[in-house]
């Protein structure tokens, strides 16, 4: 009986401090991740490595950095709220399969990657609206300890985003400065037409395969990194993945080698019945979960940092 009091006051604690994890997990993870020279971690970016919210506003994307940029037209902001409306509310309801939401979340791509084309937009203009210090953007806490626990510690940190590896980079680079620039950013990618100069280079294309939030997963890691994932993942056996929807949970899927994949996920929605009904689903798909926005400290905890 005193046992199980303590690991009920124990689960109670964590989740008190937004966090759900039993004992037993919180060793398991601890013990698995104690080696950094075996080692990987893979994260997500929108709303893992930054956070869901700022000020109370909802965070804007590596996509919604974009729509926000400078010189591009109100119809198309316009256009691209009215398919986040449509298209997120199918991404995060349980009343569709995974196999039934990813025609819509293509499709959803497709429509907002054409309209983006239409548009002037440029290198310039992305790092302009990164920089503003009104852009609803910040790193969740314990990013910046995190990677440069990795730095020190030569273990590779992928970003994984279903997003814009363009903007994600950029994104980095201001916030963190030069231990960001070796971090390997896996995702989509905008090209830009050469011009005369940065601000003349408006996007023309992105690259293919198409990757959205449910096709993330090791097999898309190791075609667009190809030999640099062979170096990255040499006498290393151990990821950790870190993500804040469902989908994200299977971003190592598929990978070669691996022995043990733990899992940490970010349920981002603030305490309420929204959260409870999304909790049984993210208990099942990650071994430990942050709750309402919360920092990185269950993960820098787990890793000793």
């Amino acid at each position: 009986a005193g046992t199980s009091f303590a690991l009920v006051r124990w689960q109670q604690r964590l989740r008190d401090s937004g966090v759900i994890c039993s004992l037993w997990q919180y060793v398991r993870l601890r013990w698995k991740l104690r080696q950094a020279s075996r080692l990987i971690i893979i994260a997500d970016f929108d709303r893992t490595v930054t956070t869901a919210r700022v000020n109370g506003q909802m965070g804007l994307s590596c996509h919604g950095i974009i729509e926000h940029g400078p010189g591009l037209s109100k119809a198309y902001f316009n256009e691209t709220q009215a398919l986040f409306r449509h298209y997120h509310a199918i991404e995060v309801s349980t009343a569709y399969s995974r196999e039934q939401k990813i025609p819509f979340m293509t499709e959803w791509y497709e429509k907002a990657h054409e309209l983006m084309l239409r548009e002037p937009v440029n290198p310039v203009g992305i790092r302009h609206t990164i920089a503003d210090p009104e852009t609803l953007l910040q790193l969740r806490p314990g990013v910046a300890r995190l990677v440069g626990w990795a730095h020190r510690n030569q273990v590779p940190l992928v970003v994984f985003t279903a997003g814009l590896t363009n903007v994600a980079s950029a994104v980095l680079l201001h916030k963190l400065g030069p231990p960001a620039a070796c971090l390997p950013i896996v995702g989509n990618t905008l090209y830009f037409r050469d011009g005369a100069s940065e601000a003349d280079s408006h996007a023309t294309a992105f690259s293919e395969p198409l990757v959205h939030m449910f096709n993330k997963d090791g097999r898309t890691i190791m075609r667009q990194l190809g030999t640099e994932w062979d170096r990255i993942a040499s006498g290393r056996s151990v990821v950790l993945v870190l993500g804040d929807s469902l989908g994200d949970s299977s971003m190592a899927d598929g990978l070669l080698g691996l022995k043990t994949i733990c899992k940490v996920g970010f349920l981002n929605e603030p305490p309420g019945d929204k959260q409870e009904a999304l909790m049984n689903d993210y208990a099942r798909a990650f071994d430990a979960l942050v709750l309402g926005d919360g920092p990185m400290d269950l993960v820098l905890e787990l890793l000793g940092v």
